[in-house]
């Protein structure tokens, strides 16, 4: 798997709203130089402007964040004119992402450079709602193509936070005795200051500086209070090494909490969600098993142990699972949406069609749901014998509005309509899938290939032609990568160098582009 390397520009006095944006970028699959890292600063002693200009020039994605300061920026100014100049030639992809009070009604003409970035398709953010950024990060990732790393845990707060600051009290009534009163008064104090800070920073998705808080809250742990055998806050330290993508650190700290005496089901669940992550669905499954063990009124590990089952095809008591899940409180709404979900989605892995879509009609009932949850019920739709693809379009399509650029939504829609013999409308979402993401082989060659078995040969020519042409292309670097350059070589009419590509994917005959251009 190629891994785009990534130049963010930005102004620094936007800092706040970019170090969040660091933290949850460099946790997505790319190589991002954030050169507030130690070791990656602008070497001392160096022209500023021709070292960014290098950066720049080494990167494959330039990401430019539009803001008020950065209109009044010199160098942000200077970044943005060579990153254009570099598109101009296709040797980069810009991807703005773009104040929401610069799209404002009313709101100030964008100054040159900038204002050549109106013509790209940028994504907005609001630096004061934090779940704008993961929209628009899912979105780039969607673009550059790679996979998209949501959060771990949807609620900011944890569920484990509460223990946290009942263990801290604990300590503070039954700890060590300090000869000077007034000293354990100010370090504990000093400690509940950084406790409630520390779920501040979560609470705004301030995830970098939640951590420094947490390194922070540990170290006066272990000098001040070494005798205490802290346990919630090198939890707390895992969750946030997971949040920023670092899954191997946050795995060996929760590793190490294994032996604590205080052990529940939290670390348990942080393993479970780190190996499901990682596919690895059957050790995710282990994990999630303990939780339950530990804490069999866990909701999250009775749906890390359904989840995980259904993934890694392991016999499991579906309906006793359904049953415990459905039996407990459900605080949220949103929670109910997902057991139910969950449950359809279970049904139908386990051939119970009928059921499956009775449950998914009666969550679209409720109002609407995800773009997950939508695909998911098309595709069991799919999954009847015979086939019910013009249902199956017809659910995608009422929610389109909700999703027009969601390319894995559109990949279904497409997919599903040209299946049910809507021959243009499919390739309709074909194309606009393209145009979306032109730079994704996967997609180019589906599109191509329902042009192809419609005998649009030269529509199909046309779409592949830039896969083969290396400066729109990096050259194919995995399996995929080899397949769809030999599809596109096929279709250009060069078997040889198809069967090549063919040969080094390592793809079985049967996947062969012959047969899958009859089909």
């Amino acid at each position: 798997m190629v891994v785009p390397s990534v130049f963010v520009s930005f102004s620094s006095q936007d800092r706040a709203f970019v170090q969040r944006l660091f933290y949850r970028l460099g946790a997505q699959p790319v190589r991002l130089w954030d050169y507030s890292v130690e070791g990656a600063e602008i070497p001392g002693g160096c022209a500023i402007p021709p070292y960014l200009e290098e950066r720049i020039g080494n990167s494959d994605i330039f990401i430019p964040l539009v803001s008020p300061h950065s209109f009044a920026s010199h160098y942000t100014l200077g970044e943005v004119r060579h990153a254009l100049k570099l598109h101009a030639t296709g040797q980069l992809r810009i991807i703005p992402l773009v104040f929401a009070e610069c799209v404002r009604q009313g709101a100030p003409p964008w100054p040159e450079p900038y204002t050549t970035l109106k013509a790209f398709r940028y994504y907005v953010v609001d630096p004061l709602q934090p779940v704008s950024l993961e929209a628009a990060l899912a979105r780039i990732c969607g673009d550059l193509p790679v996979a998209f790393q949501p959060l771990p845990f949807e609620d900011p707060r944890l569920p484990f936070l509460d223990r946290f600051e009942a263990e801290m009290k604990a300590a503070e009534l039954h700890g060590q005795t300090f000869r000077n009163p007034e000293h354990q008064i100010g370090i504990f104090r000093r400690l509940m200051k950084l406790r409630v800070d520390v779920q501040d920073r979560l609470a705004a998705h301030d995830f970098a500086t939640a951590l420094r808080r947490i390194d922070y809250f540990v170290a006066i742990c272990e000098n001040e209070l070494p005798e205490e055998s802290f346990y919630y806050p090198y939890l707390v330290r895992a969750v946030c090494l997971m949040i920023g993508g670092q899954l191997a650190a946050a795995t060996e700290e929760l590793s190490k909490l294994l032996a604590h005496p205080r052990l529940d089901e939290n670390v348990y669940g942080a393993l479970g969600y780190i190996k499901q992550h990682q596919g690895a669905y059957s050790e995710a499954l282990t994990y999630y098993q303990r939780a339950a063990k530990l804490d069999p009124a866990d909701p999250a590990a009775k749906h890390g142990m359904l989840t995980n089952a259904l993934l890694s095809r392991t016999r499991v008591n579906v309906d006793a699972l359904l049953r415990d899940i459905e039996s407990r409180p459900v605080l949220m709404p949103e929670d109910r949406q997902k057991i139910q979900a969950l449950k359809a989605f279970a049904l139908a892995q386990t051939g119970r069609l009928a059921e499956a879509v009775a449950v998914y009609e009666a969550l679209l009932a409720g109002g609407a749901a995800p773009a997950d949850v939508l695909i998911n019920y098309a595709h069991s739709l799919g999954q009847f014998q015979p086939p019910r693809y013009h249902q199956a379009v017809e659910v995608l399509e009422r929610y389109l509005h909700a999703f027009p650029d969601d390319p894995n939504y559109l990949h279904h829609l497409a997919t599903l309509s040209f299946h049910d013999g809507q021959v243009d409308k499919g390739l309709r979402h074909f194309n606009r899938l393209v145009a979306l993401q032109p730079q994704n082989r996967q997609y180019r060659m589906d599109a191509a290939t329902a042009h192809w078995l419609v005998d649009q040969r030269q529509k199909a020519q046309e779409l592949v032609a830039p896969m083969l042409d290396h400066a729109h292309f990096r050259l194919p670097a995995n399996a995929n990568d080899f397949y769809c350059d030999g599809f596109a070589n096929w279709v250009a009419g060069r078997q040889a160098l198809a069967d090549y590509d063919f040969s080094r994917s390592g793809y079985p005959p049967e996947a062969h582009y012959r047969q899958r251009l009859s089909t």
